[in-house]
């Protein structure tokens, strides 16, 4: 996939995220999730790499060519919400993916954290 064709003739939806301490009233800051790993962006980052790998084998998703750089680029600490099984990470279209691919979501398990 060209990259140069990120500019797309659909609009763009845009997802944010607030992730609130009912207990405390604060929000919570993702690397508080990971107390004991100052490198956890690290871990994250070959998380979301492995997965993209495997969905584009799959043929899944389609995602740009150079999208270990666009990870990188794009990821923002604030971009997730919590789930049962794990924390999901998540771009907004044309980030990492064509159009067609969505909002890229990616659940880190609690394994990992």
């Amino acid at each position: 996939m060209n990259t140069s064709s990120r500019d797309g003739a659909h609009g763009n939806t845009k997802r944010e995220s607030q992730n609130w301490n009912l207990q405390n009233g604060k929000q919570i800051p993702l690397k508080d999730l990971f107390p004991n790993n100052p490198y956890f962006t690290i871990d994250i980052f070959r998380e979301i790499n492995r997965q993209i790998a495997t969905q584009m084998e799959s043929g899944e998703n389609d995602y740009f060519d150079n999208y270990c750089q666009l990870v990188l680029e794009n990821f923002n600490p604030q971009n997730f919400y919590l789930t049962p099984n794990g924390i999901v990470i998540f771009f907004n279209q044309y980030e990492i993916a064509p159009y067609s691919s969505g909002i890229p979501t990616f659940l880190i398990e609690k394994t990992l954290f």
